[in-house]
């Protein structure tokens, strides 16, 4: 049985190698600072980051070693605790945070975390163990960028990212103090309270 194997121009198979080329080196879409994806409180962010990159990325601190990484921005509203979680990734996640004061080249960190039951993270945990959680403060209308990847160069899959503001108790400031009756006990959480004044 005679079989005819078509044939294809040289220039198509090239233009055709190339376009593969090009779309498997472009990355995600927030692979950039640049680009980084609005998130808003409560939700939670999946993604894979297989083709993420490091190239621009800060490469100090918690950005050191953090392999594939993506970008996330969020805006706080009120003063509050921020708590940034990654928990039911299917890869070992590394996060770094960062005051954004007008431009990608002139972040400041502000927390990193990778282990969230390693300690450090102020008291946020993962189930797993080895996803990143980090929690710190915040005044209000201030704009943070997450740099959020892997703690490995072959670390990749599905990532999720969610982030919540914490509203700190009325008694948070010298102004709020509540007045005490003696001989009674006051019992309250400080798990949201903060350090800002």
């Amino acid at each position: 049985m005679n079989m005819t194997i078509p044939s294809f121009p040289i220039k198509a198979v090239f233009s055709l190698i190339v376009l593969c080329l090009a779309l498997s080196a472009s990355g995600q879409s927030n692979d950039k600072c640049a680009g980084a994806i609005v998130m808003t409180p409560g939700q939670t962010y999946t993604q894979t980051n297989y083709n993420a990159t490091e190239i621009g990325d800060p490469t100090a601190s918690w950005a050191n070693n953090l392999y594939r990484g993506v970008w996330y921005q969020f805006t706080t509203t009120n003063r509050a605790r921020v708590d940034l979680r990654t928990c039911g990734s299917s890869f070992d996640t590394r996060l770094a945070v960062y005051h954004y004061t007008g431009s990608c080249t002139s972040l400041v960190e502000v927390a990193g975390n990778e282990n969230a039951n390693y300690g450090g993270t102020g008291g946020l945990t993962c189930p797993d163990g080895v996803d990143a959680a980090v929690t710190f403060v915040s005044l209000a209308n201030q704009t943070y960028y997450v740099l959020v990847g892997s703690s490995g160069p072959v670390g990749f899959g599905t990532l999720n990212l969610s982030v919540e503001f914490q509203t700190p108790p009325d008694n948070d400031n010298c102004s709020g103090a509540f007045v005490m009756t003696p001989g009674q006990t006051y019992t309250q959480t400080n798990y949201n309270a903060t350090e800002i004044g």
